[in-house]
């Protein structure tokens, strides 16, 4: 099961300067009872320069505009519904004698794959003729949930973890 809850602010002054800012609050039922919960916001900020009577007056700049915005996401996908539960198997071994097989390896610790992201633009658009804009954007994503290969010894093949920085 998911369970989501999300809140959204705007603002904008005089339609020349604009903040935005959202809070998600997610739970999943992949993940142990203690990191059920993730909490995910971002915050944006634009300013549209071309508004501004310093701007105005140049007659060659058709829309000029500064953005930035820093967010979080998370990521319950790419495990089961019961990754952090031990599992077990009806089953005949074999020799075809009844009994339990353990199908997975409980792991309390899995939590939210988090991805968090930055980016700063500037937008313009030129003599009625050239438009475009120059931006930067950084992610960095993390606690990424994979099923890691354990030894053929253990008798079980994958244990889902959080591992890795992309």
């Amino acid at each position: 099961r998911t369970e989501g809850y999300f809140g959204r602010l705007n603002y904008n002054f005089n339609e020349k300067y604009f903040v935005s800012a959202s809070y998600r609050r997610d739970a999943s039922s992949k993940f142990y009872t203690k990191n059920r919960w993730g909490n995910f916001w971002s915050v944006s900020a634009a300013w549209r320069m071309d508004a501004e009577n310093f701007i105005k007056t140049q007659d060659w700049i058709d829309m000029l505009k500064f953005r930035t915005s820093y967010g979080a996401i998370g990521n319950d996908n790419g495990i089961g519904y019961y990754a952090w539960q031990q599992l077990y198997n009806l089953g005949i071994n074999n020799a075809y004698e009844p009994g339990f097989l353990q199908a997975s390896l409980s792991n309390t610790d899995l939590t939210w794959e988090s991805n968090n992201t930055f980016d700063v633009a500037l937008e313009f658009s030129l003599i009625k003729r050239v438009t475009g804009s120059i931006e930067f954007y950084h992610r960095v994503s993390s606690n990424l949930l994979f099923a890691v290969p354990l030894p053929a010894s253990s008798g079980i093949t994958s244990q889902d973890r959080n591992i890795g920085t992309m």
